[in-house]
């Protein structure tokens, strides 16, 4: 089956149910099927067909969904971007994908225009949701046209293995790889989380992400697939959360950790005694002991903590509150899910500390323009890039990442992009970064810096600098000045001594 094909499904058997809230919006599966259907008829009727590939530069709204939905029915390839980077990152973005059509805000996209004159993209070719620019077209447009009553959407022909999301990784904003994921993959990862936390078409779903994340995907497919409904927040803050559990009667939701530490931080054992939920899955980054025990000691609900990655999904899973002795531990492997582990000899095999390969059939489709991707994989197995071993009870234990990257927030942060822009300021000679340990949000990023000629910068203006040329996750939250870099084999910066000077510090 397609995604559309649940749709329909949807439309069919619950025409009047609620399947998705949004800013006191309601709109029933009946609904969303006719917006969807008119969408799809205004998107082709633009000229977009089957393999086209469209960006979304929007934040969390309904016509991201209606949008998402309408690539799904017509066979085309949703590029879900991140709005909080800087415009020259996504026109970078945009031409990597080769997209071919735009749904954004007029303003962004006047932004991007005004800086990238070179941007190869047709006006004609670029749907808004305001009214500020009249030169492009306006999305509530879509909604005007009548398709004649022999259209319908899920008559497309094509399978469920077509090429449907690309992914990009979130960290790397200078060249990032891009996943392919099918429409089947998308189907199997609800199926995935439906099966791994017994949801029901009676669930009420919170979507607290930006719609560009992983997570934000799973829960726009995951009330389809199952009938359910699900509760959008335009912005996340803990309080908010924390009332729209309560008034819509939540009963399962997906947040990244650092959202986690925040409602922890303002609530207590009263706050859940009148509430729906069942279930709250961890995810995108580690949690700290502390808050795992706190947290799970102010919940009536049972409370997982997951890891995973975005080429394969959910690896394994913890119900924290079940296994109190295993919290040290990233659980069990989760249904259908397979690992291997490669040494620092080379032996791959299954009783020994070594990278993480895993097998599932959740697995991506491959990178975009990588001819060889063969190198990410070990015969079916792909490499996490995560150090590990499995203990006597096969619970997983993540020991290392040999990858150089800090998770900051959920979000991937790539160490060489930062260091390439700082190495780019005229006083800096040398830069180098790393991740620090962080209450909310996990990690967060620290600089090392090296000035040319014993010269002097202001802490400031280099603050100052970072956030005119960084994303607002990729910019330092600490700065220290050396004389000269802790170096290894080759000359090359230690940055396990770097970490040992920042924890003196």
């Amino acid at each position: 089956m397609r995604i559309s094909d649940y749709l329909i499904k949807n439309k069919d058997r619950y025409p009047f149910k609620s399947a998705f809230v949004f800013d006191n919006k309601d709109i029933s599966y009946l609904e969303l099927y006719r917006y969807v259907r008119l969408v799809s008829y205004s998107f082709e009727k633009k000229g977009i067909k089957k393999g086209d590939k469209i960006a979304i530069i929007l934040n969390n709204s309904l016509e991201y969904i209606y949008t998402l939905l309408a690539i799904s029915n017509i066979g085309a390839i949703a590029i879900p971007l991140n709005v909080s980077i800087s415009d020259k990152d996504l026109v970078a973005q945009i031409k990597l994908t080769h997209t071919k059509y735009i749904v954004s805000w007029g303003n962004k996209i006047n932004n991007i225009f005004k800086k990238n004159n070179k941007f190869n993209i047709s006006e004609e070719n670029i749907f808004i949701i305001d009214n500020k620019n009249k030169k492009y077209s306006l999305f509530k447009d879509f909604y005007k046209s009548v398709p004649p009553n022999q259209y319908d959407i899920g008559q497309k022909n094509f399978s469920e293995n077509i090429e449907y999301i690309f992914g990009l990784t979130s960290g790397s904003t200078s060249d990032p790889k891009i996943m392919k994921f099918s429409q089947k993959t998308k189907i199997l990862r609800s199926l995935h989380a439906k099966k791994l936390y017994n949801l029901t078409k009676n669930e009420v779903i919170i979507l607290s992400t930006p719609m560009y994340h992983s997570i934000s995907l799973r829960l726009i497919y995951l009330p389809i697939i199952l009938g359910a409904q699900c509760i959008i927040m335009e912005k996340f803050t803990s309080k908010n959360w924390l009332n729209k559990v309560k008034i819509f009667k939540v009963s399962f939701s997906i947040l990244v950790s650092p959202q986690i530490v925040a409602i922890n931080n303002i609530t207590n054992k009263r706050n859940f005694r009148n509430i729906n939920l069942k279930s709250i899955v961890s995810c995108c980054s580690h949690l700290d002991i502390k808050t795992k025990i706190k947290f799970s000691q102010k919940l009536k609900c049972a409370f997982f903590d997951t890891y995973g990655a975005s080429e394969v999904g959910t690896i394994t899973n913890l119900n924290i509150i079940k296994n109190k002795n295993k919290i040290l531990t990233l659980g069990k492997l989760a249904p259908d899910i397979k690992i291997l582990f490669k040494n620092k000899k080379g032996e791959i095999g299954k009783k020994f500390e070594g990278q993480i390969l895993c097998n599932s059939k959740n697995i991506f489709s491959g990178y975009y323009n990588k001819r060889d991707v063969r190198k990410y994989f070990y015969k079916n197995y792909f490499y996490t890039g995560d150090i590990g071993y499995l203990d006597e009870n096969n619970y997983l234990i993540l020991t290392g990442r040999e990858k150089d990257i800090i998770i900051v927030g959920g979000i991937n942060v790539f160490a060489f992009d930062i260091e390439k822009i700082l190495n780019n300021h005229p006083l800096i000679e040398e830069s180098a970064v790393i991740g620090v340990k962080h209450n909310i949000l996990g990690e967060v990023v620290s600089a090392f810096v090296k000035i040319k000629n014993n010269k002097k910068i202001d802490k400031s203006k280099l603050h100052a600098f970072c956030i005119k040329n960084l994303a607002d996750y990729q910019i330092p939250f600490f700065y220290k000045f050396v004389k000269d870099f802790p170096r290894g084999s080759l000359n090359k910066v230690s940055k396990p001594e770097l970490r040992k000077i920042y924890e003196k510090n």
